[in-house]
């Protein structure tokens, strides 16, 4: 039997030919792979493995040092990762180091133990990105600002025209974090221009700083009726702006158990990813 000119294997569950790809029947059937990208189906034979690689739906994480992180740091995560997924389209998947270490691709690596507050780099790349949260305290809102910038996102108050929404007073920052309140340039790795006119500034967005001391504020915004307090939840044009670069209108008409399923997960004929659909002309079993 063939399928888009590509042979299928008796229970038409494999594909062969250069696409190699695997299909979960279930979800037991899925979760059998989540340690691998590859499944050995005979000597010499193994097939590519498609729920987690090369698509920007599912975002691998763990734990580095998991069996010493405390519960308390698990639940805030979790809390961190159902936030976005509330609003999006994406999914955060746990997998273990011993395991995901071994292959360098797109993921997220957490660090509760190094004394700092920050991610090692920005937007999905070809490797892992580290979220060091030793210095970043117990707050939900913070691990939502610092899962933002693996996602693509910069400071607000650094967008290129942010001077005509702010005023920067340099004279109370502290020399040393000067460095956060410089003006960023478009992101190669986002791929689009969050400074469109339709992504207006946004004094709300949960990457804005706050102007800190109301005496000697480290910003003052050019609207006098906005004050500049911690933004302690995603704004609306934040859920925008992640619904558009990660193209979750296709999603929409999910519903939310199959989010949550990876039975659902694979690729679709033209080899984007996408969920399993009535009229997709895969074969099933009958």
């Amino acid at each position: 039997m063939k399928i888009t000119g590509l042979h299928v294997d008796s229970d038409a569950r494999f594909i062969s030919g250069s696409s190699r790809l695997f299909i979960p029947e279930s979800v037991d059937d899925a979760l059998m792979w989540i340690w691998s990208d590859n499944l050995t189906l005979a000597s010499n034979v193994t097939a590519k493995q498609p729920m987690f690689i090369d698509n920007k739906f599912v975002v691998r994480f763990y734990f580095l040092w998991e069996d010493q992180v405390t519960n308390e740091t698990f639940r805030l995560w979790d809390k961190v990762f159902r936030t976005v997924e509330k609003y999006t389209c994406l999914k955060f998947w746990k997998t273990h180091q011993e395991v995901d270490s071994k292959v360098w691709r797109p993921g997220i690596i957490i660090d509760a133990f190094e004394d700092n507050c920050a991610t090692n780099q920005l937007g999905r790349v070809k490797g892992p990105t580290i979220i060091m949260y030793g210095a970043c305290g117990t707050d939900e809102f913070i691990g939502v600002h610092e899962l933002l910038h693996v996602l693509g996102f910069e400071h607000e108050h650094s967008r290129p025209d942010r001077d005509r929404f702010l005023k920067i007073n340099w004279g109370n920052i502290a020399q040393g974090r000067r460095n956060q309140f410089g003006k960023s340039k478009l992101n190669p790795n986002l791929g689009m221009d969050i400074y469109d006119e339709k992504y207006f500034y946004d004094y709300f967005s949960i990457m804005h700083y706050p102007a800190l001391n109301k005496s000697f504020p480290t910003m003052t915004a050019k609207c006098t009726k906005i004050q500049l307090d911690k933004r302690m939840k995603l704004s609306p044009l934040d859920i925008k702006k992640l619904n558009f670069y990660y193209n979750c209108d296709r999603f929409r008409f999910l519903i939310p158990a199959y989010k949550d399923n990876p039975a659902y997960w694979f690729y679709t004929n033209n080899n984007t990813f996408g969920f399993r659909g009535s009229n997709d002309n895969f074969a099933v079993r009958n």
